[in-house]
């Protein structure tokens, strides 16, 4: 028996249908379609698809760019993480030599310990920033203003990321819409198609890929079930 209830499926949301794999789907079909209109049976359909596949290709490239950068700003923010900590780590020694280690100085410019700040988290270290500088400020004006503008750096770094964060969801979000409509026409192609030849079965290899939807060397068929040879 048919089941009628998969006709309102949307056949285009199973994960290894990748935006990437969709669209050449989509627009290897858009060039079938139009190579078989001779009877413009697909006139109505045609400038969705072009529609539907120039707003998630665009979302789809500007995606991979907001990546890139988001990447870069990442990378941007743990490289100053680590120049941060070399510099404290540096600057512990000259605490050192000028008040001694055992100092309440030093104490104060280290607690806890020089380790504490080289194993500081993102989140840990505006605060250590500021105990550095709330005791650089009582013993090294250099380095009380060296310190200022570490944290000032890392602030807009942290804000930096942030913001580029925010713009690839909100992308993200963008490409979800746009594929979800492409998702749509497609759907809409294929009945129209079947509107279009039914009965004509030669025309489903003429006009649709599926390949193309698929990793390579899969199909969208199961293999047939093969029965164990009898003893």
């Amino acid at each position: 028996m048919i089941d009628l209830d998969r006709l309102f499926e949307n056949w285009f949301t199973k994960s290894e249908f990748t935006p990437t794999r969709k669209l050449s789907f989509a627009d290897d079909l858009r060039d079938r379609l139009s190579a078989n209109n001779q009877s413009g049976a697909f006139d109505l359909i045609l400038p969705p698809l072009d529609a539907a596949l120039l707003a998630a290709g665009g979302a789809t490239a500007k995606e991979t760019v907001a990546l890139a950068v988001r990447k870069a700003g990442v990378q941007a923010k743990v490289a100053l993480m680590a120049e941060i900590k070399a510099l404290i780590s540096r600057r512990s020694g000259r605490i050192a030599d000028q008040y001694g280690k055992k100092s309440v100085q030093y104490t104060e410019f280290f607690p806890q310990g020089i380790s504490a700040y080289t194993a500081m988290n993102e989140a840990e270290m505006t605060a250590g920033l500021d105990v550095i500088i709330a005791a650089a400020t009582k013993y090294d004006a250099e380095m009380k203003t060296e310190f200022e503008a570490l944290k000032a750096s890392w602030n807009d770094a942290r804000q930096a990321a942030g913001d580029k964060i925010a713009a690839v969801s909100a992308i993200s979000g963008g490409q979800d819409l746009a594929m979800a409509k492409l998702d749509e026409v497609l759907m809409k192609v294929i009945f129209t198609a079947a509107l279009a030849f039914t009965g004509d079965t030669r025309m489903g290899p003429i006009l649709f890929d599926q390949s193309r939807l698929y990793p390579a060397g899969q199909s969208g068929e199961k293999e047939p079930a093969v029965s164990p040879p009898v003893a």
